[in-house]
């Protein structure tokens, strides 16, 4: 099975990248601001626009569809790419039987910062070469470590496995990083697991999460979801259900390693957590759920910033060539 329709998601960019060469300026005015909530400028690019019409007819979703429907076992996760080897310190291992890369920038004096990247795919679909090029993009504009793990999918996982495999994954970093101060980013459902990761361990050595277009509540509990589906040109409400249920197992789908957003809302206590970065497009199915995010974590006293793109979609911010994907990397890469 070929995922054609990755493609789709950067052809825009990539025909049209030469309008967006020059560097961008950092989206926020100040590192240091705990609370933040920055909306883009209303005009998207050239590209972006011509990325929107591809994806429309992209129809991932229907990606969902095929691999549920039929029972498919998710596709290998696609390595990093052949130059990766010359260009950084590149350790290709395994944990659990699992593969994990971890890429390092080759400098005498690396990073404490140890960044873990989960990618998106509504848990059923694996890693793309989009990802790796957003990778590559953020260690060389932050000069961190990435480890990078093909976790498990569903349909032959459920959330339940997943759960275990991240404890078993940060308890490797742990011992393997003993004094890391560690950043966990991801995107879609990558960012859902992000944050649920940050609640299993309660915080520890945690320096703060980077969340880009997450899936914060696979029950879809909120109302506003259904009109923001209509507007996505990526993603729709049937597709991310079926992936759901198939993620889910045994359990129901409210539960906490799924639904990290109604989860927090239901505590007393939020301390733990570390700052965190959202970025979302006004045209992405959980638009509204990055919204509640910020309003009750800014509620609780938590340390977030909200960066809105309008009429951007879903992860668009792996198109690493769009004028808007530029600034949320010198953003992240300067953290």
């Amino acid at each position: 099975m070929k995922f054609h329709w990755a493609w789709f998601l950067f052809l825009g960019g990539y025909l049209l990248s030469c309008q967006s060469q020059q560097p961008i300026a950092a989206a926020e005015s100040t590192q240091d601001t705990c609370t933040l909530h920055f909306v883009a400028p209303q005009k998207t690019s050239l590209a972006s626009n011509l990325m929107i019409d591809l994806a429309e007819k992209s129809r991932v979703d229907l990606l969902f569809e095929k691999i549920l429907k039929k029972q498919m076992a998710p596709e290998r996760a696609v390595s990093p790419m052949l130059h990766f080897k010359l260009k950084y310190q590149l350790n290709d291992t395994t944990l659990q039987n699992r593969k994990l890369w971890v890429l390092e920038p080759k400098s005498a004096k690396p990073s404490r910062k140890t960044v873990i990247y989960l990618h998106g795919g509504g848990y059923v679909a694996n890693l793309l070469p989009m990802h790796w090029e957003f990778i590559e993009q953020y260690i060389d504009l932050s000069g961190n470590r990435v480890i990078v793990p093909d976790y498990p999918l569903a349909p032959d996982f459920t959330q339940r496995q997943v759960e275990v495999y991240m404890k078993y994954l940060m308890q490797w970093i742990y011992d393997t990083y003993p004094e890391a101060e560690i950043i966990i980013m991801g995107d879609s459902a990558g960012g859902g697991l992000a944050l649920s990761t940050a609640i299993m361990v309660k915080g520890r050595q945690l320096a703060g999460l980077i969340l880009l277009s997450p899936w914060l509540d696979a029950s879809m509990s909120n109302k506003r979801i259904i009109t923001d589906s209509i507007s996505d040109p990526i993603l729709s409400l049937p597709a991310l259900k079926l992936a759901a249920t198939a993620y889910s197992g045994s359990d129901t789908v409210t539960h906490p390693f799924m639904c990290p957003l109604p989860w927090l809302q239901s505590q007393s206590d939020l301390s733990y957590l570390p700052p965190i970065k959202v970025f979302i497009g006004s045209r992405d199915i959980f638009y509204s759920d990055a919204q509640t995010l910020y309003t009750h974590l800014k509620s609780e006293n938590c340390c977030i910033q909200l960066y809105e793109f309008p009429e951007m979609p879903h992860v668009w911010m792996l198109n690493v060539r769009l004028a808007e994907a530029k600034k949320v990397l010198s953003v992240v890469g300067s953290w």
